[in-house]
């Protein structure tokens, strides 16, 4: 008489159910399209574990369109103005989605762009504004172009669009460092201190006492880095890292070259 079988144990049979095919493929379930697990996901540098990634936002941020358009800025040595001007208006949607949080950088952004766009188009100003190299020298030729607030005439009705590009200049520099912390962060790191030293170490060097200390009080209110990539970005979990990267390492030498322009010129002291 053959001996009885012994009973598979619970954790054998829980080990099998889920290596099944068949349970596998129900473990997923369709979200606005899109296939989603709903097993815990392993999050990456040690975070936390979520029940389900999160659903990119079909009008979030979108860093694709930002590294395009700076990769290919650097193809003209002096920095294609439109291009840039293309991938900034992408880095205001981004300021958007932030909300007041980023207030002390964003809250003229669309303005200062407008400004850009319409010395870039302008029909008698046109070939001095193709690049920003062009721009300087178109600018630094004449000083009275270099001004705030030009004459009312139709050629010079528009503030100086070095002094304009210079607060953009800036405000990269803030958003590459954040990026990079942003980057680095555990997935259920607080994101206040990495805005925190981007700020320091950037954009607080022009602003006053009271401006600072708005700013501070603003980042402490920002969320863990996984709630905030739920709250502003338009690519999945699993690729959003990797964009990341590649949108900062586009920034990097178009700051770096816009820099050397600015001190080429010795226009860094713009008021």
């Amino acid at each position: 008489m053959d001996p009885p079988t012994s009973p598979a144990s619970p954790s054998t049979e829980a080990k099998e159910a889920t290596d099944s095919p068949e349970k596998r493929a129900n473990a997923t379930e369709e979200v606005d399209g899109l296939c989603i697990s709903r097993e815990a996901p392993a999050l990456a540098n040690g975070g936390l574990s979520f029940a389900e990634p999160f659903v990119p936002r079909l009008d979030g941020f979108d860093m694709e369109i930002v590294s395009v358009h700076f990769e290919k800025c650097l193809e003209t040595d002096g920095v294609d103005m439109g291009l840039y001007i293309a991938a900034y208006r992408e880095l205001e949607r981004f300021f958007e989605l932030m909300g007041s949080v980023f207030g002390f950088v964003g809250a003229d952004i669309k303005d200062k762009l407008e400004i850009l766009h319409q010395h870039h188009k302008s029909p008698l100003e046109c070939h001095g504004y193709l690049s920003i190299k062009t721009m300087m020298e178109y600018e630094t030729a004449l000083p009275e172009r270099l001004e705030p607030a030009r004459s009312s005439s139709a050629s010079h009705a528009l503030p100086s669009a070095s002094r304009t590009l210079l607060r953009l200049h800036r405000a990269l520099e803030f958003i590459m460092l954040f990026m990079d912390g942003l980057i680095a962060a555990r997935d259920d790191d607080a994101v206040s201190h990495v805005a925190q030293d981007a700020y320091r170490d950037s954009l607080a060097r022009y602003h006053g006492w009271f401006i600072k200390k708005g700013a501070h009080l603003a980042m402490y209110t920002l969320p863990t880095k996984l709630t905030l990539m739920e709250k502003i970005s338009k690519h999945s979990y699993g690729e959003v890292e990797g964009i990341a990267r590649r949108m900062t390492a586009a920034m990097k030498p178009v700051y770096v070259r816009t820099e050397d322009l600015y001190s080429e010129f010795k226009l860094h002291d713009l008021p």
